[in-house]
């Protein structure tokens, strides 16, 4: 464990095989053109897992998040983060993969 882990800030810890990293890893590079090491494998591994767990469907957000005028309106541009993270290329793991 790292000298810095700090367990009172921890709320869950999840295990990643070297096999899900590992697979994670490859459609990453197959989707994107991006190479990751094992770590970064395993943090997306999580993150992706983290996604699939999230059950609020944002229909609460729907005349905000959602629409296009209101981000308009207060001059919020996400688009550059959309990009960032992904956006153009979700599904990570399109069929066949």
């Amino acid at each position: 464990m790292e000298q810095s882990f700090a367990g009172l800030v921890v709320e869950r810890m999840m295990s990643v095989s070297d096999a899900a990293a590992t697979g994670v890893g490859r459609a990453l590079e197959r989707v994107t053109g991006i190479r990751t090491d094992s770590s970064a494998d395993k943090g997306l591994w999580v993150v992706l897992r983290l996604v699939i767990e999230i059950v609020d469907a944002g229909e609460h957000c729907l005349d905000k998040y959602y629409s296009d005028t209101w981000p308009a309106e207060r001059e919020i541009d996400a688009g550059p983060c959309r990009d960032r993270i992904g956006y153009r290329i979700f599904p990570v793991f399109p069929p066949g993969t």
